[in-house]
């Protein structure tokens, strides 16, 4: 059901209008999954106001109210269903779990625009961990959206379509938020309708929207080993900015792969240049030049770079590129380090 922040807007499929506007709610068609969420997004948008999406099979919130424990040493999960069950809980409305995930966005120094739950009901899992992810999986069932952010659903996906949003999301953003003390009960895999009526037996639509995943991001899924046709998301840490840090985070941490020093280069005429060093990360404010004259053997690397002349450090890690085999690949940090180093792209400060 999703909707913007005062219910003004709900949008669902045409069979479903009346049974929505019979409990009160002003409800307008959006189309199927997809369309509808992104229908919601730019309602909120247009208003000025927090996108609110929530599946309509959620029969409550609860919040565990413990600090993260230690499990490191345990086989078996004896100690943490232990601290589950003397954990302190809290039963929450669904006003009330929105303005706790997006009073935790507004205040961290990350700014995320994208605030969800833990993806499962298994508690134990999660108390192990954090209180907050900012690189991982935001579940499609409840989550909280910043009108302001230009990320939307892809509707080529009828499937794992909130796993696709979570990565543009990291990689518009640098992170989203996730609150793992959180848990919404949705019957999202077993109820009839909504994702469960798109599925089929075979497993071939999985397949196909795995592979779009795949696609987009493939340095980010894995297959799950342990169940058919799912994956597990994992997103790269590697991504740094200028100081070293992970993209989006406020933590240095320095990379690897030699000096942060610059140097100045001279160039015909007598200006100069200063080139930041390969290996040190780099000024997200600084402009990328293309340097003609040094060809790559592959000729999607000269595609890629030539459409990277003039463009800023930053503006170069939003965009998309074509690789070898014909895929839409995000351009990394990794790859600017590589057409650096490989001579094809200098970074002028």
């Amino acid at each position: 059901m999703p909707g913007s922040w005062d219910q003004a807007d709900v949008v669902r499929d045409a069979d479903s209008l009346e049974d929505y506007r019979k409990l009160g709610l002003q409800a307008v068609v959006g189309g199927k999954l997809t369309p509808a969420r992104n229908m919601a997004l730019d309602v909120a948008k247009r208003k000025k106001q927090m996108c609110v999406q929530i599946s309509d099979d959620i029969s409550k919130w609860e919040y565990f109210d413990v600090e993260k424990q230690n499990f490191r040493g345990e086989v078996f999960f004896d100690k943490a269903n232990a601290a589950v069950h003397g954990a302190r809980r809290l039963c929450v409305s669904p006003l009330a779990a929105a303005q706790f995930i997006l009073a935790k966005m507004r205040s961290s120094p990350l700014k995320p625009h994208l605030g969800g739950v833990f993806p499962t009901l298994n508690a134990a899992l999660s108390l192990g961990q954090e209180e907050y992810s900012t690189h991982h999986f935001i579940l499609g069932d409840f989550f909280v959206a910043e009108p302001a952010s230009p990320c939307r659903f892809d509707t080529s996906m009828t499937l794992k379509e909130d796993y696709d949003f979570s990565c543009a999301h990291i990689h518009e953003h640098g992170s989203v938020l996730r609150c793992n003390r959180m848990f919404a009960y949705a019957r999202h895999a077993t109820n009839a309708g909504g994702a469960v009526a798109t599925r089929d037996s075979t497993g071939s639509k999985e397949r196909a929207n795995i592979a779009i995943l795949m696609r987009k991001w493939p340095d980010a899924f894995y297959l799950n080993g342990k169940r058919k046709d799912e994956v597990i998301m994992k997103w790269p840490r590697r991504d740094t900015d200028a100081e070293g840090t992970e993209k989006g985070s406020n933590r240095s941490a320095r990379t690897s792969g030699g000096s942060s020093r610059a140097k100045v280069v001279k160039k015909a005429g007598g200006t100069a240049k200063v080139v930041v060093g390969a290996g040190s990360g780099f000024d997200l404010s600084s402009k990328v030049k293309r340097v003609k004259e040094v060809s790559a053997k592959a000729e999607y690397i000269n595609k890629r770079t030539a459409a990277l002349d003039g463009k800023t450090v930053r503006a170069c890690l939003k965009t998309f590129f074509r690789d070898a085999a014909g895929r839409d690949k995000p351009y990394r940090m990794s790859d600017l380090r590589y057409d650096v180093t490989g001579g094809s792209l200098r970074i002028l400060k």
